[in-house]
């Protein structure tokens, strides 16, 4: 397994696994709960460096135009959509503590078809196990559009316009990586092309969590 390559859901388990796992007593404030993540993906567009344009409506904001995909070979068609989900997993006395990495996209484009497509993520992990042993914990840099896994472990060939994305944190690095006490924010959740099979894969993901108004 390429280890340069991988990360969810969750690219943020990376720094995880680098830190002592050592969780003592201290504990980060949180809520009581926050066990699952549940996005809807969309097509993913090239941010604005020098807007040329103004939105219309209520507020004017500068803009690009024309707008214009990352991945401009491999899009959804007419009917796509895709959705994903991260769980965490508890311990139960034989399998450690981990996270659940689901992702199904459909009705893509001809030009996704035989393509590799993975799990990216834009993370901020904060934790108690740091090698300073400092009670407040400490937080890892931002991980940005990181890829999670390599193929079968959460990567998919499309495949009459359909791929399936599956992993968890532990299949992904072969490691326990989690420790008893880790924030994870979510910046953002993505579909990333690895491959060029029909058109040059782009440096960015192609489809992106979020949401569309009709």
């Amino acid at each position: 397994m390429d280890r340069g390559r991988q990360l969810v859901v969750t690219a943020a388990v990376v720094a995880a696994a680098l830190v002592a796992q050592r969780a003592g007593a201290q504990e980060l404030p949180g809520p009581t709960k926050a066990k699952q993540y549940m996005a809807s993906f969309v097509q993913a567009f090239s941010t604005c460096g020098s807007p040329n344009d103004t939105t219309t409506g209520a507020i004017s904001l500068p803009a690009c135009h024309p707008a214009i995909p990352v991945d401009t070979g491999c899009t959804f068609g007419p009917g796509g959509r895709g959705t994903g989900s991260a769980v965490v997993l508890p311990a139960d006395g034989v399998n450690p503590q981990d996270i659940r990495i689901r992702g199904r996209l459909i009705g893509l484009s001809p030009g996704c078809e035989g393509e590799t497509l993975c799990v990216s993520a834009t993370l901020v992990v904060s934790t108690v196990g740091c090698t300073s042993d400092d009670p407040a914990g400490c937080t890892m840099s931002t991980l940005t559009d990181f890829p999670i896994g390599t193929m079968g472990n959460g990567c998919g060939v499309v495949q009459d316009g359909k791929v399936k994305l599956r992993t968890t944190v532990n299949t992904a690095f072969n490691a326990e990586v989690l420790n008893s006490n880790t924030v994870i924010q979510v910046r953002g959740v993505g579909v990333r092309r690895t491959t060029s099979v029909n058109s040059m894969a782009p440096s960015a993901s192609s489809f992106e969590s979020g949401f569309l108004t009709r």
